[in-house]
This record gives C-alpha cells, structure tokens and sequence, in this order.
C-alpha cells in the first residue's frame, strides 16, 4: 500500500501471508513514512471468528479482563 498526501508518502507492506477461514491474513505489517521505517508489527496464533469478551468494550474493564473468550 502507498500513498501521497500533504507531500508525504506513507507506505505498508503485509507479507508471510497464511491462509484464514477461506482467505488469507498477513503474519508481519510493516509501515513507513517518507521511506523512515516507524512500525513492525508481527502477529502470532492467529485466529479466525473467536468469541470475543463484550467486557473489552467496557472502559472501566480496560485492563482486567482479556479480549479472548476460548
């Protein structure tokens, strides 16, 4: 992905891409701004359609519960 905007260019990259519930999700997102790297993300144990705990919606549950409900 690139773009151009207020003469700056913002770039991500997706790679190591794995197959996810009839389609596919990248392991590593890479981002850069005017060619500076800025961000890495790497993303482990992917899962697809969990059951996500409605309790991290919740301001005041920021922090005690987890967002994963197995």
């Amino acid at each position: 992905m690139i773009k151009y905007d207020d003469n700056r260019k913002e770039e991500g990259l997706f790679e190591n891409q794995i197959q996810a519930a009839g389609g596919w999700s990248e392991t590593v997102a890479v981002f850069y701004i005017d060619d500076k790297l800025i961000q890495k993300e790497y993303y482990y144990e992917c899962k697809t359609n969990p059951v996500i705990n409605p309790g991290v919606f919740d301001p005041s549950q920021v922090g005690k519960v987890h967002w994963y409900k197995p």
